[in-house]
């Protein structure tokens, strides 16, 4: 489970991030002398460098774990049915992994190039860096500058089940009927499925 898009220089040169976890993958592989697991975000088909790194490494890996956390069933069905499709064609099979622990809320904050703003993308040095700054500074050649647009609520409630299991068990079920028909479905893995607190193995559900 290695996310290079959770570090902060990730959004400068994404094709370097995914290029590096390819290798990181490649090396493990070579290091073990086999395949691999690998666990993915469920965005990751639709990133172009994400996908062309994922291709660059489909010899090196025996199964994948794709993190489809939605609570929505016909999203995550959507979800599921890319990476089902990309698992047969590459004779690989594919575990869908749904959330069920605590997590917070998110606010994602829009940015646009400006004259002034508060979001310094710094260009003069290697590696390039992004600062939020507490006041306005003006744009230069290589001091790029961008503006607050807007900001948006994404609710805890759409990522993870929160443990309801009222919503949560026809979830699986539904799911499990819908998706079992693909070749390629591995399992339904459930992340913090244990009282929350506790620790354990996830959950699973694999087709008969």
């Amino acid at each position: 489970d290695i996310e290079p898009y959770l570090r902060p220089d990730h959004a400068v040169d994404p094709r370097a991030s995914w290029n590096e976890w390819a290798s990181a993958v490649e090396q493990l592989s070579s290091i073990l002398d086999g395949a691999v697991s690998v666990v993915v975000p469920f965005w990751m088909m639709e990133d172009e460098d994400g996908a062309a790194a994922l291709e660059r490494v489909a010899g090196k890996v025996t199964a994948i774990a794709v993190m489809a956390y939605r609570t929505n069933i016909a999203e995550v069905e959507r979800i599921a049915e890319g990476w089902l499709s990309w698992g047969q064609t590459h004779g690989l099979p594919v575990a869908i992994a749904l959330e069920n622990g605590p997590i917070e809320a998110e606010y994602h904050r829009s940015y646009v190039r400006a004259e002034r703003g508060e979001l310094l993308l710094d260009r003069s040095a290697a590696p390039q860096t992004v600062s939020l700054l507490d006041g306005y500074i003006s744009n230069s050649l290589n001091k790029l500058v961008y503006s607050f647009t807007n900001e948006v609520f994404v609710n805890p409630k759409r990522i993870s089940f929160l443990d309801n299991r009222s919503k949560l068990d026809p979830a699986v079920a539904g799911l499990g009927r819908i998706l079992g028909s693909w070749s390629s479905i591995d399992l339904l893995l459930v992340h913090e499925l244990l009282p929350w607190g506790g620790r354990g193995e996830p959950d699973v559900w694999g087709p008969e």
